[in-house]
């Protein structure tokens, strides 16, 4: 428990005026000599096969960041799931999809900074919190160059298996001022894309 009471205590502190946030859920593992979260141990909060925060610590530290309410502080939160990830476990096999959520958690921690929050949430729902983020257009800009990204990574085993997600999106304070607040709207938001073809992504309105 000490591993993610000092990572959480560290983004609380990061996320400062002048600054915005912006979640995301993924699973944790322990953190490494240079601070970025690493290994695999439930005690820890840290979900073993993607390296990122479990859903538990991943709603408990983004609660304590939001508690801050810094006076200039604009936070974005960030609900992200894999396309037709049922797909692969049939294709391919759970092996493969096991593979494909350790990828993601990888990708998703090199993509982001050490402030951010990353944490998986269940299945292949990921929910990502950027601190300090600054305006929807910075948001905007990330979300499109993480899909670009994820884009060209491929997989053994899968061939040319072209990797993309839908998320949804809520901005704090005003969407919400609680994990839980923030995950309704994005969620719904969320829904929007499935409902129009997934592959992309929609800001909650």
């Amino acid at each position: 428990m000490i591993i993610v009471y000092q990572q959480a205590e560290r983004l609380i502190h990061s996320c400062q005026p002048k600054s915005c946030h912006i979640v995301i859920i993924a699973g944790i593992n322990k953190m490494d000599s240079s601070g970025r979260i690493r290994g695999n141990t439930a005690a820890n909060g840290i979900h073993a096969l993607t390296g990122v925060y479990n859903r538990e610590n991943t709603q408990k530290v983004i609660d304590a960041i939001l508690r801050e309410k810094a006076p200039e502080g604009f936070h974005g939160f960030l609900i992200l799931d894999m396309d037709h990830f049922k797909e692969v476990n049939d294709v391919y096999g759970h092996v493969m999809g096991d593979n494909v959520l350790k990828m993601l958690g990888g990708f998703l921690k090199e993509q982001f900074r050490e402030q951010d929050v990353i944490g998986r949430i269940g299945g292949d729902e990921f929910v990502i919190l950027l601190c300090n983020i600054g305006s929807r257009g910075n948001m905007e800009s990330r979300i499109k160059n993480l899909h670009e990204k994820l884009r060209e990574i491929r997989m053994e085993g899968m061939g040319e298996y072209t990797f993309t997600f839908s998320a949804g999106i809520a901005f704090a304070p005003q969407d919400g001022d609680t994990f839980m607040e923030l995950y309704q709207k994005a969620d719904l938001a969320l829904y929007q894309v499935k409902r129009s073809g997934r592959d992309g992504y929609r800001i909650y309105k």
